[in-house]
C-alpha cells in the first residue's frame, strides 16, 4: 500500500494515514490495529521523507489590539444589559436611575483606565464596575 503522507502524532505515538481518502488513524497498542501498524511503520521506517512530525497545539497569542477588542466587546454587552432601564418609560427611581447611569459611564471609561486592556476581559486586573 501507498502510504504517501504519514502523519506521526508524538502525543501518543500514533499515526494518521490517509485511507480511501479519508484521515485513518493507526494506533500502536491496539490489537485491531496490529497489521496494519506493523505495515504502516514498516513504510514509515523505509520512507521517512513520507512522515511529518505532528507538532504539539501551541494557541496564538492575543495581541493587544485583540484584548482590547474583547474588553471592548464584553463592556458594550454589559451596557445592552441595562438599556432597558434608562429608557422614559421605565419605572424606576431617580435615585437608582442615577446609579445606573454612573454604572454605564463607567462602563464607558473603562479603556481609559490604566492598564487597559489587562489580559482581557476575564483578567481579575480587570476593573469592572460593579451593576448597582
Amino acid at each position: 500500500m501507498d502510504y504517501s503522507h504519514i502523519i506521526h502524532r508524538i502525543f501518543d505515538d500514533s499515526y494518521v494515514i490517509t485511507k480511501n481518502g479519508m484521515p485513518y488513524h493507526v494506533y500502536p497498542y491496539a490489537a485491531e490495529f496490529a497489521e496494519e501498524w506493523d505495515a504502516v511503520f514498516a513504510y514509515a521506517e523505509a520512507h521517512p521523507e513520507c512522515v511529518t512530525e505532528e507538532q504539539l497545539y501551541v494557541p496564538p497569542v492575543p495581541t493587544q489590539e485583540d484584548l482590547a477588542a474583547r474588553v471592548r466587546a464584553e463592556r458594550d454587552r454589559r451596557i445592552a444589559e441595562t438599556d432597558y432601564l434608562v429608557m422614559s418609560d421605565y419605572p424606576l427611581s431617580q435615585e437608582k436611575l442615577e446609579e445606573i447611569k454612573v454604572y454605564r459611564q463607567a462602563l464607558r471609561d473603562l479603556p481609559e483606565q490604566l492598564g487597559f486592556p489587562w489580559n482581557g476581559p476575564d483578567d481579575p486586573a480587570c476593573p469592572w464596575p460593579v451593576e448597582p
